[in-house]
């Protein structure tokens, strides 16, 4: 497989985010929460002898991928809707 199971995970999270924005806007703080395991599977495991397994891995990966497409595209949304308003009220 050329690609280790977190960033498989990762990958399946954002293409599940691109079909769930359209259904869902979570709150931002929800969205945090979601990729707090995989930061912590992570430095857990790069700081002890502590073996994550691959499906560990996949689960944390979908997690974090889901969470961060997620916030960049509701991020990304209110910038088109609201950022041309309010720099016009700037710019005024």
């Amino acid at each position: 497989m050329p690609v280790c199971a977190r960033c498989e995970g990762e990958l399946i999270g954002i293409l599940a985010a691109l079909i769930g924005i359209w259904f869902m806007k979570p709150p931002y703080w929800l969205m945090g929460i979601m990729m707090l395991p995989m930061i912590a599977d992570g430095l857990f495991q790069g700081l002890t002898k502590y073996e994550s397994t691959n499906w560990r891995r996949l689960v944390t990966g979908f997690m974090f991928g889901f969470g961060i497409a997620m916030i960049l595209m509701m991020f990304a949304i209110a910038v088109f809707k609201y950022g041309f308003t309010i720099g016009i009220e700037v710019n005024n």
